[in-house]
């Protein structure tokens, strides 16, 4: 009996090699540089930790198109703009932008506001997180989700809610990052897969902690970068003009050009979603003898797509003026996908950012953030699989005096 299972498991693994190594795909796929693989397993166990596949300061892949293998199944890693251009990523339409949605930013805003006036009264530093997640989620149930009845989830009951949500979100992504699930035989021995799957077919109700995320590492990047604030609040001072309460229309937020460039200069450093994910539909052919086949996934990590040199010199630190029109301009237009981009584009791009600006533009108008925090490099980043701060972190508020 033993012996007989003994002779099947070798034989799988001959065909194994064979089929990696010797079949068409596996031959336009070992092309590609990579990681040495192990029969059945793959390539993934070579990271130990998942969290050093997404991290791009620990990332062991150089820039450019490199691949993998997991299980029988070959991975393709890339950030050559042009590669990610060609049929993996195609320009795609945002939502339109409706004027309604603005008018659920302003009911949801003194909600956000009631409790950092609070926090700015108590002094000292808070930990922020989850606070703009609340309030991106009472106006995703108002415009997204067509809610009649706005709903505050800074009230204790919905909070309560938030945060079941947020941890349960978190916890379901858990176990992707364990080694055992770097074998895909795993994944559909605990059943994990398929249900993996269904998270990812309902991303959309993620969209609200992604959009409070990126309010939050915003707030971060301006605490660290006085100048950078000062600007940014001097253009909400233009905007809004003397009464914090004024209505923003569609035009005053598109006129938050430095505020938009500072957005992006803080997804880029600190992208919300650290890899997306495509299947080429049919055989792609690079050139130099090199083609990705049909059917294969190829994987496109943002961090370290957003830190090469080539596109961003010095990509480490914090450039908002890296996103000037003639900057952006003289980049390749695939060098910058915080949102993804194409056909399956992030739905809700334009209302994102409409949001974001919206939101950064009264706060720094009302308030100055502040950290103590030494530099950047402090932050603890975990890919679950969404970018997280792991551990305590503080920003402080100091109510602004207007003249």
């Amino acid at each position: 009996m033993w012996h007989l299972i003994a002779l099947f498991f070798i034989a799988v693994i001959i065909w194994h090699v064979v089929y990696c190594n010797f079949s068409s795909k596996g031959w336009n796929i070992n092309k590609f540089p990579g990681p040495t693989y192990i029969p059945l397993v793959g390539s993934m166990l070579v990271f130990g930790d998942m969290q050093n596949f997404f991290d791009h300061k620990k990332m062991r892949f150089p820039q450019g198109t490199s691949r993998i293998w997991l299980g029988f199944t070959p991975i393709i890693i890339t950030t050559d703009c042009d590669v990610i251009q060609r049929k993996i990523l195609s320009p795609g339409l945002s939502a339109s932008m409706h004027p309604e949605f603005l008018t659920a930013f302003h009911t949801h805003l003194p909600n956000l506001m009631e409790v950092l006036e609070e926090k700015c009264k108590i002094g000292g530093e808070f930990n922020p997180d989850n606070l703009f997640g609340k309030f991106a989620m009472g106006v995703a149930f108002e415009t997204i989700l067509d809610c009649s009845v706005p709903l505050n989830f800074f009230q204790h009951d919905l909070a309560l809610q938030y945060e079941m949500f947020v941890n349960g979100t978190y916890a379901a992504f858990q176990p992707a990052l364990q080694p055992k699930f770097q074998i895909p035989l795993m994944w559909k021995f605990f059943g994990y897969g398929s249900e993996v799957q269904k998270l990812f077919d309902f991303m959309e109700i993620y969209f609200p902690k992604m959009v409070g995320f990126q309010i939050l590492t915003t707030l971060i990047h301006l605490a660290k970068f006085k100048e950078v604030q000062t600007n940014a609040y001097l253009e909400a001072r233009r905007v809004i003009g003397q009464d914090y309460d004024n209505a923003l229309s569609i035009a005053d937020i598109d006129k938050l050009k430095y505020i938009d460039m500072v957005i992006k200069e803080s997804m880029r450093r600190i992208t919300p979603t650290p890899v997306i994910a495509r299947k080429v539909g049919k055989d792609l052919n690079l050139g130099n003898g090199l083609m990705i086949p049909k059917n294969t996934t190829v994987f496109i990590p943002l961090h370290l797509l957003h830190h090469n040199p080539e596109h961003y010199p010095d990509p480490d630190a914090f450039i908002p003026e890296r996103f000037l029109p003639e900057h952006v301009e003289q980049r390749h237009h695939y060098a910058y996908q915080p949102f993804s981009s194409g056909p399956r584009n992030c739905i809700g791009k334009k209302y994102a950012m409409m949001e974001l600006k919206f939101v950064l533009a009264k706060l720094l108008y009302k308030f100055e953030v502040t950290s103590t925090m030494k530099n950047m490099d402090d932050l603890n980043l975990e890919y679950t699989p969404f970018t997280k701060i792991r551990g305590d972190f503080r920003v402080g508020l100091r109510e602004r005096r207007h003249t």
